[in-house]
């Protein structure tokens, strides 16, 4: 976008237009190994009533947190995310048969290597009222592969300001405004693999990527 583009724009927008500009969107993405895992579980009860799926569901629930305790996963790592309960309804005759209650839960595991024995204590002291829905891996600290994206980002946008101000036999000037259109979560999501305590779980790689909308001034 150059020139008019970037006056009317401006206008459109209500800010002072920038005469003799540029406009241009560089993006980024930066690379990394994640060093921990997301599971998303639930713990599921049922029951004739309301009151008796929630008491048994206060019991699974108390399996599956000393459960994690015992595996050494400290209570910060654990948080509680979603819990709802409602009848049950049979897809044939559509009629109520009991109701069910979901407790919801995320857990945090880390270092890598040990989610299969921490999906194992779980599985094993729960048994079938526990159900892990999926795993995320991420990083702990994800601010160098943004801080990369962003840089990256940058270098792609001065670019292609430079290969559009040539090509309009001009040369680009000073930056006068950044933007920072989006940043991706930095995350890769798989899906839960059966549980063992030898669960091979590979990390791959984890991809950040960060887009700028950058304004150069125009000289020449």
């Amino acid at each position: 976008m150059t020139g008019g583009s970037a006056y009317a724009e401006a206008m459109a927008s209500g800010e002072t237009p920038v005469l003799g500009a540029v406009v241009v969107t560089g993006e980024g993405s930066a690379a990394g190994v994640p060093d921990l895992c997301v599971v998303q579980a639930a713990v599921v009860a049922r029951g004739e009533d309301a009151a008796e799926a929630m008491l048994r569901l206060g019991d699974e629930v108390g399996r599956a947190l000393a459960a994690l305790d015992a595996a050494g996963v400290p209570r910060a790592k654990v948080r509680t995310t979603d819990l709802a309960l409602g009848e049950r309804i049979d897809r044939t005759t559509g009629l109520p048969t009991g109701h069910e209650a979901t407790y919801d839960l995320e857990v945090v595991v880390e270092p890598l290597d040990r989610v299969g024995e921490v999906l194992t204590a779980l599985v094993q002291s729960v048994g079938d009222p526990v159900e892990v829905r999926r795993v995320r891996l991420a990083t702990a600290d994800p601010e160098p592969l943004r801080r990369e994206a962003r840089r990256l980002a940058m270098e792609d946008a001065r670019s292609r300001a430079e290969q559009l101000a040539e090509a309009a036999g001009r040369r680009i000037g000073a930056v006068r405004r950044i933007e920072e259109a989006g940043t991706s979560p930095g995350r890769m999501l798989v899906r839960a693999a059966p549980v063992a305590a030898g669960l091979p779980l590979e990390p791959g790689q984890l991809t950040l990527s960060c887009q700028v909308i950058v304004t150069y001034e125009l000289e020449g």
